[in-house]
């Protein structure tokens, strides 16, 4: 059995959000889960070097847009090392069902929740994915 490096093994969440509200509700859902670090970063290019450099077990966005969040998630699928990496995106709904939107977001396999959301829900989501 092949052993994972101990970088991989903490249970290191990346976030990055522009949203209170939702900022609010991830809050709530990692209250009462074992994580041993947060990282947080707003600006894309140094967001993208924190998934590099920290390895992260979980990549989180809350941005208000559906388009920002994909447009991160974008950026980490393009890297191979990254495609299997879980991602968890929170925004506001859209204003009406867009296709070519869900399309993108079950392309880039984003677990998308839209708010007001369910924060036991995604709290069990966040657990599933760092139990992994």
């Amino acid at each position: 059995m092949e052993k994972k490096p101990k970088l991989l093994n903490k249970k290191r969440i990346l976030m990055s959000g522009n949203s209170s509200i939702s900022n609010k509700i991830v809050e709530q859902a990692l209250k009462n889960i074992e994580v041993e670090e947060i990282i947080e970063e707003n600006i894309i290019t140094k967001f993208l070097s924190k998934v590099f450099m920290t390895e992260p077990k979980l990549v989180i966005f809350i941005h208000e847009k559906v388009q920002d969040n994909i447009e991160f998630a974008k950026h980490i699928r393009n890297n191979p090392k990254f495609l299997d990496l879980p991602i968890i995106a929170l925004s506001l709904p859209l204003k009406k069902d867009n296709m070519m939107i869900n399309k993108k977001i079950a392309d880039l396999n984003i677990k998308y929740f839209y708010t007001p959301c369910n924060v036991p829900e995604l709290s069990k989501t966040i657990k599933d994915f760092l139990s992994t």
